[in-house]
């Protein structure tokens, strides 16, 4: 059971994540084109997605930022990836906990 808690939250995890750095690209665009956030959203959203215009050689082309979200999988593809955050935890403890070796001559 809380194997699938940890799902939860690390949909959850990548879901802010994408949500920061969204608002991270807005502020980029709003200080380039030294503008404010709201008319940013303005200039780029089309149809509810936010839409980069560009030129190519081919013509013209878009990029649109992804809106899907995060679903939750129940099945993991590996037991594990969900367990390598906890070893690299582990050994971070370890390293604090080790006594510390003073250099006295």
């Amino acid at each position: 059971m809380r194997f699938a808690v940890m799902q939860v939250w690390d949909s959850y995890k990548i879901g802010m994540f994408a949500n920061v750095m969204k608002y991270s690209m807005f502020k980029t665009f709003a200080n380039k084109y030294k503008t404010n956030v709201r008319r940013i959203k303005d200039r780029f959203f089309q149809g509810g997605n936010f839409t980069v215009e560009y030129q190519t050689k081919s013509g013209n082309k878009q990029a649109m930022f992804c809106n899907k979200g995060f679903k939750r999988k129940l099945d993991a593809m590996s037991a594990e990836v969900s367990l390598l955050a906890a070893v690299s935890e582990i050994r971070q403890v370890q390293q604090l906990e080790k006594p510390r070796q003073t250099g006295t001559v």
